[in-house]
C-alpha cells in the first residue's frame, strides 16, 4: 500500500530521487541534484506542504509539485516512477491537486505540457483544463560581430524590478517578474541601453540558457535585432538556448524579429478555473 507524505516530511535527496525517476524515459531528458532542483522551484514558489510523494515501502512511486502565488497554484511537476506508471496514480494526483486548490480557495490552477504529449493532454482536459496558448523555444547560434548596444549586467531581483514596471496580464508562470526575482547566482540579468528589454540568463554547459524576457511596448524589430547581436557578442562563442517557456507576444516581438531560430518543442499553456 502507498504511503502519502508531503515534502516536509523527507530529506531533499529522496525528494530529488522520485523526481529523477517519475521523468525517467520522459520526452525531454530530466535529471537533478539537489542543489539545481532547490535552485530552479524555489524560483517557481514551490509550496511543500501542498506537493506530495507517494511512497512504497521506501522507494518512491511518484511526485507531485505545486507551486502557489496568492490564490493562484501551478502543478509544476506530475512524475510517476516505471513500476507505477499505468496504474491510474497521475490521474489520482492531478484530482488531488484540484480539490487542494478547490480547498484553498484558488481561482485557478495551471500547468504546462509537452505539445506532442497526447495522453497527458488528453487527462488534463478531462479533469477541466482547457488551452490559454502555446509556449515555444528559440535557439541563437554562434555569430560574432561589432556590438550595436550596450547590455547591462544586473542581479535577477534588479532585471525583476525592471521588468514589473512594463509586464502586464497574464504571462506563463517562469516569465513572471516573482519568479524571475527568486533566482540566484548563476543566473543573471541583461539589460539593453533603453531599459526596455530584460533578460534572465543561465550558464549551462557548452551553452547559454536564456530562460525568462520582459519587453515593453517601446521594444521595436529593430531593438530586438540589436539586442540579439548584443547577446551574440556577449555569449562569446557559445549558442544560446532559450527552451519553451515564451509566449506568442514574445515570439514575435522578439525572437522572430531577432532572428532566431524556433525549435521543434513546444508546450501547451493550461488552466483550470476554480473561481
Amino acid at each position: 500500500m502507498l504511503r502519502q507524505i508531503n515534502l516536509t516530511e523527507c530529506p531533499a535527496s529522496l525528494i530529488v530521487q522520485a523526481f529523477n525517476e517519475g521523468y525517467a524515459g520522459y520526452m525531454v531528458p530530466v535529471a537533478m541534484d539537489v542543489a539545481g532542483f532547490e535552485r530552479r522551484f524555489r524560483a517557481e514558489n514551490l509550496d511543500p506542504m501542498a506537493s506530495a510523494l507517494w511512497l512504497d515501502g521506501e522507494r518512491p512511486a511518484a511526485i507531485l509539485l505545486v507551486a502557489r502565488r496568492g490564490r493562484i497554484s501551478r502543478v509544476a511537476g506530475l512524475g510517476v516512477a516505471p513500476d507505477w506508471r499505468g496504474r491510474g496514480l497521475g490521474r489520482a494526483a492531478m484530482v488531488e491537486a484540484i480539490q487542494a486548490a478547490r480547498d484553498r480557495q484558488d481561482r485557478w490552477l495551471e500547468l504546462e505540457v509537452i505539445a506532442s504529449n497526447t495522453a497527458a493532454k488528453a487527462l488534463y482536459a478531462q479533469q477541466g483544463f482547457r488551452a490559454l496558448g502555446t509556449l515555444c523555444g528559440y535557439d541563437l547560434d554562434v555569430g560574432h560581430g561589432v556590438v550595436p548596444t550596450a547590455l547591462q549586467r544586473v542581479d535577477p531581483f534588479q532585471a525583476a524590478q525592471w521588468a514589473g514596471r512594463f509586464t502586464k496580464g497574464d504571462l506563463p508562470w517562469q516569465q513572471h517578474p516573482v519568479g524571475m526575482a527568486a533566482r540566484t547566482d548563476p543566473t543573471y540579468g541583461l539589460v539593453d541601453q533603453g531599459e526596455d528589454i530584460v533578460a534572465l540568463l543561465e550558464p549551462s554547459p557548452g551553452a547559454l540558457r536564456l530562460t525568462a524576457l520582459a519587453l515593453s511596448a517601446q521594444v521595436t524589430p529593430e531593438r530586438a535585432q540589436a539586442f540579439t547581436a548584443a547577446l551574440r557578442v556577449h555569449a562569446a562563442g557559445r549558442p544560446v538556448r532559450a527552451p519553451a517557456l515564451f509566449a506568442p507576444d514574445q515570439a514575435a516581438r522578439f525572437f522572430a524579429a531577432g532572428g532566431w531560430q524556433k525549435t521543434a518543442m513546444e508546450q501547451i499553456w493550461m488552466r483550470h478555473d476554480l473561481a
